[in-house]
């Protein structure tokens, strides 16, 4: 059914140059998998992004009145970076298309230097407003902390009225660890199997994604902007198989928001469509409070996935980046380390280990803050608290010892010198 919703979205075909070409049906590849693929063209530029998925995920798919939608979720961010407008030769759903309206406006008014306005021209609008809705859930699934936090929690029955029947686990591969790293991919699923399974969920997808690679120069976008935009676009190509639900595990609580930033309560729900709603999980948790909770899922603990930077074979934590080491600090600060023994290669981490963390960004800034303030709500004056303070007192981050220098460069020059021709190169 065509209709005219209003907004900018059009559904007659015009001479445009950028479009997203999505073929009906996919491909069977020598891995069992379906190959899905969608050309990303531009005026300048033509590159094919591709999925891979199980059969019967990808039948259903095929069969689906608005194969347009998970596309057009994941390639957002790419559409924004190239503005102007886009035709999609896929009917889109238009609780989706009236979302993105929303998603776009803010992310632009944000980053109004590196993404523009984008108008989406579907072949078709499908008119889901009355579709039926229901509470089962894919769970945004690699294994790290704040998934696993959000699995426990509505798998035990802990998320109160917003508790969902969490029918699967889904889990991106090519995203955060490469396609190349086939032995670290192999142990990243089958970790997730086994976790899954012990909450009682029987069921993981796996979908095998280029968006990493064939966007490498843009990787930037995935690290700050399109994380969840593409980790939704991927999960639902599998809503036509019957789930209306995804639960995103949230990075960081409400009091600590960074934004803006590609994920975070303003803008998740707006990648939402009527039968397949984003919902972003554990916004009222810090990390620390998660590891607490989490202390009634010893299992889940012992394997824990949180290392992004140096993965190594099988899936197993480095145990020495910064984020191996904070989440060693969060299950200190509520006692229960010793649970991390079996996916760290070891939990003691001495004084030198912590004052010398990099906090290079300013969400990492925040992470020890909460930390620290969980520490103090506890009464906790172990060696280990005080040099987080001192993390937090001394510690800089690099690039703002680099304009601190640069300014006393500057007042310096000024006495020197006087302040024409000040300006360094």
């Amino acid at each position: 059914m065509n209709i005219d919703p209003g907004f900018r979205i059009r559904t007659m075909w015009a001479d445009m140059p950028s479009a997203l070409d999505i073929p009906k049906t996919g491909h069977l590849q020598s891995n069992g998998l379906h190959r899905l693929t969608c050309t990303f063209q531009t005026d300048d530029d033509r590159r094919e992004v591709w999925a891979e998925l199980e059969e019967q995920a990808c039948r259903a798919w095929e069969d689906s009145p608005a194969r347009g939608d998970a596309w057009t979720r994941l390639l957002i961010f790419e559409m924004m970076r190239i503005g102007g407008e886009f035709r999609i030769n896929a009917p889109v759903s238009l609780t989706l298309l009236r979302n993105l309206e929303n998603f776009t406006e803010a992310f632009i008014k944000w980053y109004p230097d590196k993404l523009h306005p984008v108008t989406l021209t579907p072949e078709q609008i499908i008119d889901d407003t009355q579709d039926p809705v229901d509470d089962s859930a894919l769970v945004c699934f690699s294994g790290g902390l704040d998934v696993a936090f959000s699995a426990y929690r509505h798998t035990s029955g802990q998320a109160g009225r917003n508790t969902l029947n969490i029918k699967a686990g889904f889990l991106g591969a090519g995203l955060d660890v490469p396609l190349t790293k086939e032995q670290v991919l192999l142990g990243v699923e089958e970790n997730a199997r086994l976790m899954l399974k012990d909450l009682g969920i029987d069921k993981l997808y796996v979908i095998r994604c280029n968006y990493q690679h064939i966007f490498l120069e843009h990787s930037a976008l995935w690290g700050e902007l399109s994380h969840l935009a593409v980790l939704a676009g991927l999960a639902s190509f599998l809503a036509p198989s019957g789930y209306r639900n995804l639960i995103a595990g949230s990075s960081a609580p409400y009091d600590t928001l960074t934004i803006p930033w590609g994920s975070q309560p303003i803008t998740d729900h707006l990648l939402s469509q009527r039968q397949f709603r984003v919902y972003p999980d554990g916004h009222g948790f810090s990390r620390t409070e998660k590891a607490e909770k989490l202390k009634g899922w010893p299992f889940g603990v012992s394997r824990l996935r949180v290392c992004w930077e140096n993965p190594q074979p099988g899936g197993k934590n480095c145990g020495h980046c910064e984020k191996c080491k904070r989440t060693i600090l969060n299950f200190r600060a509520c006692g229960a380390e010793h649970l991390l023994e079996g996916c760290m290669p070891s939990v003691e981490l001495s004084s030198r280990d912590i004052r010398s963390i990099d906090l290079a960004t300013p969400s990492l800034r925040h992470a020890y803050q909460t930390l620290l303030q969980f520490c103090r709500q506890r009464h906790l004056s172990e060696p280990w608290v005080k040099d987080v303070e001192f993390l937090l007192t001394y510690r800089k981050p690099a690039l703002w010892h680099l304009c601190r220098k640069r300014r006393i460069t500057r007042k310096l020059y000024r006495i020197f010198f006087g302040r024409q021709n000040w300006k360094l190169n």
